[in-house]
Formats: structure tokens, sequence, C-alpha cells
């Protein structure tokens, strides 16, 4: 998927005079200010109705507004130097970095009520199954793990040609977890569009690039930060302690 900005562009570019020309030429001035407006200030901006701001964000592919401007606003973050790479200092590296992690673990605190969620509907679920990307699959196998460890019937295999075949498998009784990043996940995509999701139990832990693939949930958590950079090794520390703090709450 193109980013926003990319697709703002785009339409800044290929239309004359028209009410989504406006909100995209207002939306990337907002943009280079980074501070991207709400529905009603845009609205305001564009001399136009709320109603043709949320139709002109689900011609993107989005829920709403708020769902674009959500991904509006991580695009700035993710372009932003956060200044990491130019200290000289060690000591400073490491106190900022830690800094950092902190504040991104504070921040997971959103995220609170759908772990303890998760965790009560495992504990009850006849069945648990795993899907997961490749770059993701130790964390997934520290999952797997801490659910033997509670004496969980686990359903987890590292083989997508098998996932296609066991997917098939999954009840109503039962619970799921998908882990979702990098670059080649369209085999967890088919799968979780090849369920009927709303009636099965599950949570969908994802990096941000890939939370537009998969909008029909609200069991979703965004393991990328705003406050540290997105990439593998920042995901696996990132995911390891949403894991562990779920393995807690089966205790």
């Amino acid at each position: 998927m193109n980013s926003v900005l990319d697709s703002l562009f785009s339409i800044l570019t290929s239309q004359k005079n028209t009410v989504s020309k406006a909100i995209a030429e207002e939306l990337i001035k907002s943009y280079e200010l980074k501070k991207i407006p709400n529905i009603k200030d845009l609205a305001n901006s564009c001399f136009v109705a709320q109603s043709s701001i949320t139709k002109f964000a689900k011609n993107f592919g989005y829920s709403g507004y708020r769902e674009l401007q959500t991904k509006l606003k991580m695009e700035i973050h993710d372009r932003k130097d956060i200044c990491i790479s130019s200290m000289t200092n060690a000591d400073d590296y490491f106190q900022k970095l830690e800094q950092l992690i902190v504040d991104t673990i504070l921040a997971f605190s959103v995220y609170k009520k759908h772990i303890q969620d998760a965790a009560e509907k495992v504990l009850k679920a006849e069945k648990i199954f795993i899907f997961s990307s490749y770059v993701l699959f130790n964390e997934a196998q520290n999952l797997y793990d801490a659910l033997l460890l509670n004496s969980k019937n686990v359903t987890y295999s590292q083989t997508m040609l098998h996932n296609l075949k066991i997917y098939k498998q999954i009840s109503e009784k039962d619970y799921v977890f998908f882990l979702v990043a990098g670059q080649d996940t369209k085999t967890l995509e088919f799968i979780y569009n090849s369920l009927n999701i709303n009636q099965i139990s599950h949570c969908v832990i994802l990096s941000h690039s890939k939370s537009f693939k998969f909008v029909n949930t609200k069991n979703k958590i965004v393991m990328d930060s705003p406050f540290l950079p997105h990439g593998p090794e920042v995901r696996k520390i990132l995911l390891n302690y949403i894991i562990y703090q779920f393995a807690m709450q089966l205790k």
C-alpha cells in the first residue's frame, strides 16, 4: 500500500477543483506542519460537510477519518528522526533509548483491556490457534510455550501450507492469535479473511503498516510505537513484552 502522503499528492495532481482535491491539499499542508486536524476543523478549513471528510477517508479504504488521521500521524513519526543516531556520547544514547522504551511500555496501557479480554477468553477456549508471519516465528514460539505451560490445547505451525489446512478446523469455541509483520503476510491475510471473524474470538497483534489489512476487528494491538523506529528488532522487544503481560494474566 502506498503511503497516505503519496496518495494525497496523487489526488492533488490528478484532479481539478474537486472536494477531494481540497481535502487532500489541506491534509498535505497539515502534514507539513506536523499537526493533523480533527474532522470538524478539517471540514471547516475545506468548507465542506463532515460527511464529505468521512466519504473521502472511506474512498482510501479506511473505516473513517479517524483511522486515516491515525495513519497520517504515524507516518509523521516514521519520517521523523528521533536523533538517537546523532548522539555521540554512549551514556546519552543509553539513557535516551532507555527512556523511549519506558515511554513506549507506559503507552501500551491503552491495550490493557485487550490483553485481559484475550486471557479470559483463552482460559475458556477449547483450542487455541496461532498464525504468525515468518519474521515473528520466535515470538510466536514464546506465545505457544506460555500457553502450553498453562495446559492449553494449542495448535501452531511454522509451515504456511499446513496453516492453510488447519485453519479450517477452527470453531466458535476456539481462540485465534494472529502475529503479523514484515513483507510476506498474504497467507495470514487470506486465513483472516476466510474466517467468520465476527463469530470467532481472536486477537491480532501487528505492525502499523499491516493494521489496515485487518480492518474488520476491534481486537487489534499495534506493536509499533511513535517513540521508537519501526523495525524488526524493536518489534521483537515490544511483542515479547505484550506476550509476557498476556502470560501473567493466565496465572
